[in-house]
């Protein structure tokens, strides 16, 4: 799968521990619109206020696609994250905001991010993935199934793929939270939530995880392409919840 995404490297890790925890910069240390602050345990918040991309360590472009600032589609503040992946020769495409880190095999990874796309997500266009690499031989993606309905996609080289859907509906053109919860150590879970209900809880397929990045953006795309706009994002180690 080819990529387009930017990443949290190891000088924004180091940050991180030495500089405490990265914060949402609209309103102080509250979320563009005030409505909540950046967890203490987060490893990486954005409300995209800064006026750049600077929270996030490199950028990997696949051709005709974009990311960009957004000042228009909103969630709160004056600024969002605007993923754009124009029309593809085959599907898989990717454009993402990504936070890097060490290879975690055991604890909790949890991404939330509020949602919004223009035009109806179909055909398993993803908005947040986990992965082991750039290539994504093993991952974990949030998107919207061909039914029209949030779900997990999972796979790896030694346990397969696998799809779980739910039944709720991704919703254009409105604002959703959703979280990408994995525990990575036994008991091992996915969980999906949606505006802080879970839709999907099952057992992982893959039965020894290895994720080396946490992503948010439009992070896989169908064939005519796929644009998300996300505010407000969280990256953890525990389930972060909607404010």
């Amino acid at each position: 799968m080819t990529s387009v995404r930017l990443a949290v490297g190891l000088v924004a890790v180091a940050c991180v521990t030495a500089c405490g925890r990265v914060r949402f910069d609209g309103l102080g240390d509250a979320i563009g619109d005030g409505a909540a602050t950046c967890p203490p345990f987060a490893l990486v918040c954005d409300d995209f206020e800064a006026g750049n991309l600077g929270r996030w360590s490199r950028t990997i472009i696949n051709p005709n696609s974009t990311l960009q600032l957004e000042q228009q589609l909103i969630h709160g503040g004056a600024s969002a994250l605007d993923a754009n992946i124009g029309p593809q020769p085959g599907t898989g495409g990717v454009t993402d905001v990504v936070y890097d880190q060490p290879v975690q095999t055991t604890g909790v990874l949890a991404t939330r991010a509020w949602i919004y796309a223009p035009i109806a997500l179909t055909n398993y266009e993803g908005v947040m993935e986990y992965a082991d690499s750039d290539a994504f031989n093993a991952y974990a993606l949030a998107l919207c199934a061909s039914t029209g309905m949030w779900g997990i996609s999972e796979g790896s080289p030694a346990s397969g793929f696998m799809d779980h859907v739910s039944t709720v509906p991704c919703v254009a053109a409105t604002w959703q939270c959703v979280e990408l919860v994995y525990q990575l150590s036994a008991p091992r879970r996915a969980q999906l939530w949606v505006d802080n209900v879970m839709v999907v809880d099952v057992t992982p397929i893959d039965t020894a995880p290895a994720f080396t990045f946490a992503g948010v953006g439009a992070s896989r795309s169908d064939l005519d392409g796929t644009r998300v706009i996300v505010d407000d994002a969280v990256v953890a180690n525990q389930r972060i919840g909607c404010p």
